[in-house]
């Protein structure tokens, strides 16, 4: 990647026309292209982890949709603005549950067992 990012600097270096500028961009987009096929046709590892982060985009893809049920998954504000501020709400609660998800172990939520032994411990009135 770090000799892609020194190949477009050196490309974008040159003055040439427009034209062929996009010509060599196009055709140095093609090799890294060309690049990264042949090493996930070769490389069993290479596809397993390409998977492994295309699972992850799905999980959370998924789990946006169940956070987002409440309102029948639909936008509720009029305006570009409004509609932002809602897409990052839901942004937000779902880092929460990840962030709270990755906080678990194999036996159970550890988060949610530490806050319900605090909760105990502040008395009769917390009662689980």
């Amino acid at each position: 990647m770090r000799r892609f990012r020194r190949g477009l600097k050196s490309i974008c270096a040159v003055r040439v026309s427009s034209g062929r500028l996009a010509r060599a961009l196009a055709e140095f987009g093609r090799i890294i292209k060309t690049m990264h096929l042949l090493n996930y046709f070769d490389d069993p590892a290479y596809r397993r982890r390409i998977l492994v982060q295309l699972n992850r985009g799905e999980a959370r893809h998924m789990l946006s949709r169940v956070v987002f049920h409440g309102k029948r998954g639909e936008l509720r504000q009029r305006y570009r603005q409004g509609q932002e501020d809602q897409l990052s709400a839901l942004g937000l609660i779902v880092n929460v549950v990840v962030l709270w998800n990755r906080g678990s172990s194999s036996n159970g939520t550890v988060l949610l067992g530490k806050a319900l032994l605090m909760l105990r411990h502040r008395g009769p009135d917390w009662d689980f």
